[in-house]
């Protein structure tokens, strides 16, 4: 055989074993990116932006308040409620971030309980500022 037999024939050998591995290993999954989403009134601007929204994982935002007239002085897990477009309700939430109080508070909102399957959920925040609920709605 030829040099370039050869050669045509190790190209041909490794171009197979990266179709073989490629295979094999399953394709990536694409990564969905939620965008942010705002909402202002009362005198409160805020923004949520996903982090994990995904079924089987616990549903995760991270949320930004801010104002410049009044004391953000409520407890976020206690004004926080999730739905879906099944009509599941998930209540039950921890915050980790800013305590309480002051102008500017930002954490991360992470709900107990691990999400069902679903095309689209929907953030609650009740009674911030006179605003009775706000609603952040994001298709899965």
């Amino acid at each position: 055989m030829s040099r370039n037999s050869l050669f045509i024939l190790l190209v041909i050998f490794v171009i197979f074993v990266v179709f073989v591995q490629f295979f094999r290993s399953g394709r990536p999954s694409p990564v969905t990116v939620l965008a942010p989403q705002e909402n202002s009134g009362g005198e409160v601007d805020i923004k949520v932006t996903p982090l994990v929204l995904k079924a089987g994982e616990k549903p995760q935002f991270e949320i930004e308040f801010n104002t410049h007239s009044i004391e953000l002085d409520f407890n976020i897990s206690q004004i926080a409620s999730l739905t879906n477009d099944n009509g599941n309700a998930y209540t039950s939430s921890t915050w980790e971030g800013s305590p309480p109080g002051g102008h500017h508070r930002e954490g991360t909102l992470t709900f107990s309980e691990s999400l069902k399957e679903t095309k689209s959920i929907t953030l609650a925040l009740l009674n911030i500022s006179n605003v009775a609920k706000r609603e952040f709605t994001w298709s899965l």
